[in-house]
């Protein structure tokens, strides 16, 4: 029992000392994602986060997930499970890119357009959606495509810089109106606006995972063996960022600003501060995440500046940009896990400095509250550890008291005078 407890209290103790409760969400297949091979992240301008998966698309609304997938029967359901991004163009209308072509999704019908013809054939995988300066809309995945929106619908056609930039992974169009895209192991394409096409890292042996353009206009590179890569047009060519610790094994990364730089990595995520050239592990308060244990291979910053994080075979985490100042007491924590999982029904804050939680059918809890403040006042966890094991083995904190309830619902506490504590239930 004096073990129990002691395991008890350092689970209780320790995120408390280490991680004042930032309250990162982990979410998994159990709470309604439909795999955790997460592809790409992206928050539509309604806030609706979608999260493509290789095995289907959601999108979550701040309370649950919906799921989309493929079904054969129904040309207005996903073209095929596999996704691998989704974009959103000036108009607020949002393209879904898959293995199986691109789709227009239809906010009021909760669906989606079938899947775009090429030239009156089906299109083959269609890997991202850019819009060009003019309005125009490009499509690339296996052929280079001009999108044309046909009311409700969707069609394409090849365009001349096809038989060069066909078969490219990523793209996009900077400042200057050239339009870049990457062929992951072939290097990175320029087409510049009077159409001719120059090759850059081709023989650099570099896995090429994306391009962007940055905050201050740069054109930005990711290689999973140099990490970012910046075009300079004095040189014409591409240069790493001069950083400095392991560059490798980066396969994703999110701006946000023009000095830094949020890297995925396939343990954990870096911080990337270009001004003083440093790049340092990032560890969020929550101290229930390890992020080195996790592969991240996609990232979003929303509008309230919460980080999202598409980890391989893990699921989907979130990372609040602000501290919660409430502390979880429950079944879903794994270091505050002490008052069961039935419903709450009252609660009561004693003299003796302990709440009494009543719930529904499992009768009352009683909760120590001042451990952290007995923390702040400076002592340390020896101290701590010295003070609370007496009161732990008289089942004070956090630990059920005896049986006297007999089971049954509370519904009421009441303090008396002469702080004596009154219990109303039922079937006790």
């Amino acid at each position: 029992m004096f073990i129990r407890a002691l395991t008890f209290l350092l689970l209780l103790v320790l995120p408390s000392v280490f991680c004042r409760a930032q309250n990162c969400v982990m979410f998994t297949r159990d709470d309604g994602l439909s795999s955790t091979l997460v592809r790409f992240l992206f928050e539509d301008s309604g806030g609706m986060m979608w999260v493509a998966t290789e095995n289907g698309l959601n999108r979550y609304d701040g309370s649950r997930f919906t799921q989309y997938y493929h079904d054969p029967a129904d040309p207005n359901s996903l073209a095929g499970n596999f996704v691998n991004s989704i974009y959103e163009d000036s108009r607020g209308r949002l393209f879904v890119c898959t293995h199986s072509g691109v789709q227009l999704y239809d906010p009021f019908t909760d669906s989606f357009s079938p899947a775009a013809l090429l030239d009156g054939q089906p299109s083959g995988q269609v890997s991202a959606v850019t819009e060009r300066s003019g309005g125009e809309l490009w499509a690339v995945g296996n052929t280079l495509s001009a999108i044309h929106v046909d009311g409700d619908g969707l069609s394409l056609s090849r365009l001349p810089l096809d038989a060069q930039l066909g078969y490219a992974d990523y793209a996009v169009e900077d400042k200057d109106f050239n339009f870049w895209v990457v062929k992951h192991n072939k290097g990175v394409f320029r087409a510049s606006p009077d159409g001719g096409v120059t090759a850059y890292l081709e023989d650099s042996g570099n896995d090429l995972l994306g391009i962007v353009e940055s905050l201050s206009g740069d054109v930005l590179a990711l290689s999973y063996t140099d990490g970012l890569m910046k075009y300079d047009a004095e040189s014409d060519s591409f240069s790493r960022l001069p950083y400095g610790g392991d560059r490798t094994g980066v396969r994703c990364f999110q701006q946000v600003s023009p000095n830094f730089f949020f890297l995925g990595t396939d343990s954990g995520i870096r911080i990337l501060n270009l001004r003083s050239g440093s790049c340092r592990e990032y560890l969020p308060r929550d101290g229930q995440v390890n992020l080195n244990k996790f592969k991240v291979y996609a990232m979003c910053r929303d509008k309230d500046g919460n980080l999202w994080i598409g980890a391989y075979r893990k699921g989907l985490l979130m990372i609040p940009a602000q501290r919660n100042s409430f502390r979880y007491i429950g079944h879903r924590s794994l270091a505050s896990d002490f008052i069961g999982e039935n419903v709450v029904t009252s609660m009561l804050r004693h003299t003796d400095g302990r709440l009494y939680v009543g719930t529904d059918g499992d009768e009352i809890y009683a909760v120590y509250l001042q451990l952290d403040e007995y923390f702040q006042r400076g002592q340390g966890i020896c101290d701590i550890l010295r003070f609370f094991l007496p009161h732990i083995q008289r089942n004070v904190c956090g630990v059920r008291p005896s049986r006297a309830a007999g089971g049954m619902g509370v519904f009421a506490l009441k303090l008396h005078p002469g702080h004596r504590s009154g219990v109303g239930g039922i079937g006790g």
